[in-house]
């Protein structure tokens, strides 16, 4: 399960470059449009239906690699990062 942004230089000139979204929602919109993590977590639904502890698991392993990534790929977001992740954990 490895989290992958494509598209970094049009996130970077379309998202980033814009001054009309607050950071955090740049970050949810490079989370959902530049990201495979919306796939990766409908993939954990499926795969772990039954059996809720082992999805837990792994769906906050899926949000750590989310946040750490994007984070590492666009330093300017890291905040936003911190606080999606912490929002999603607890």
């Amino acid at each position: 399960m490895q989290i992958q942004i494509q598209n970094i230089q049009k996130a970077k000139d379309t998202v980033l470059s814009s001054s009309f979204y607050p950071m955090d929602e740049k970050f949810d919109i490079i989370r959902h449009k530049f990201t495979n993590y919306d796939q990766l977590a409908s993939k954990l639904e499926v795969d772990f239906k039954n059996n809720r502890m082992e999805r837990t698991r792994h769906y906050k392993a899926l949000v750590t690699n989310t946040a750490l990534e994007i984070a590492k790929v666009f330093p300017v977001l890291f905040e936003a990062s911190k606080r999606w992740y912490i929002k999603k954990v607890k």
